[in-house]
């Protein structure tokens, strides 16, 4: 996406040639591209496809010398990527601020090379929906939204983001009905609660790459002028059990290490740090490649044995 010309016969040709000469998709696109002579493409389909090409080679070498959000940043812009969803979606704007999210994200992973970022990127940004979920007990946190919620009850409910802007969204400030309907979705989302209610807010937060303090929303000042909602909340009676799903990584390296890596060379180990399941490992190495954070499990980093 964006569609640029690709229709399902194209597909096929492509298909077809990269399985008869054992090439991958994007390497059968540049070969049949330059393949001025064949047959199986008129020469329409084959401009097509020599732009098309032409295009990811150029996002190819992109992805050796930009950082992650700049990526992003530039394919979508190549692309023309918002002039798609405008033209297409009457909620495009939601969808565009999805892709600036997608960015604020990226730029969490810019201390790694850009090959190991990307692998830790595509990976921590995986898209699982619950019917991809394999639920082996009842009792699970479900994660959803408001209008997902209704109809449904559960013993605790969690409500995050009571922020200007976020809860009411805001689109709805200059429209009334749009503030009403808002405040219906807050309604829903508490009455889900069978015994347990949260409400919570952050102080700050970074939406669309940038970071700014909030402000409270204005549902929580009108739920609290009841004062039932004034009451410290009753005691759990149970300590509720956690079952670790993924044990921590535990690094074979450490301070000190003489290390190599097929990119960077030689280095030393300065210090490690457990981020999630993966460790973080910070090397000096010599120049030009100088200090740089490696995620252990993507570094193919190599510990040089003393002789």
């Amino acid at each position: 996406l964006p569609p640029r010309g690709f229709g399902k016969k194209s597909i096929e040709i492509i298909t077809q040639y990269a399985y008869k000469n054992s090439l991958s998709f994007s390497e059968s696109i540049t070969k049949l591209g330059n393949e001025k002579n064949s047959e199986e493409l008129s020469s329409l389909q084959r401009k097509t496809i020599q732009k098309f090409s032409n295009l990811l080679d150029e996002i190819s070498n992109l992805t050796k010398i930009e950082t992650l959000s700049d990526l992003i940043n530039i394919i979508t812009s190549k692309i023309n990527y918002r002039d798609f969803l405008m033209d297409q979606y009457s909620n495009f704007e939601e969808r565009w601020d999805n892709i600036l999210e997608l960015q604020t994200l990226a730029e969490e992973f810019e201390n790694y090379p850009i090959e190991e970022a990307l692998h830790l990127f595509l990976n921590h940004a995986s898209l699982v929906t619950d019917d991809n979920i394999n639920r082996t007990t009842d009792s699970a946190v479900t994660l959803t939204t408001l209008h997902q919620g209704k109809g449904l009850e559960f013993q605790a409910v969690f409500i995050t983001g009571l922020e200007e802007g976020l809860l009411p969204h805001f689109r709805s400030f200059d429209d009334p009905s749009s503030m009403e309907e808002e405040r219906r979705l807050c309604y829903v989302g508490i009455t889900r609660a069978k015994d347990y209610l949260y409400l919570s807010r952050a102080f700050k937060r970074t939406l669309s790459g940038k970071t700014s303090p909030t402000i409270p929303s204005r549902f929580l000042k009108e739920i609290f002028t009841d004062s039932n909602f004034n009451q410290k909340p009753p005691e759990m009676h149970k300590k509720p059990t956690i079952n670790p799903i993924i044990k921590p990584h535990k690094s074979k390296f450490r301070t000190g290490d003489k290390v190599h890596h097929n990119i960077f060379g030689n280095g030393i180990v300065l210090y490690t740090k457990l981020i999630n399941t993966d460790v973080e490992i910070t090397v000096a190495f010599k120049k030009p490649a100088g200090i740089k954070k490696l995620a252990e499990s993507f570094s193919k980093l190599h510990k040089l044995v003393k002789n």
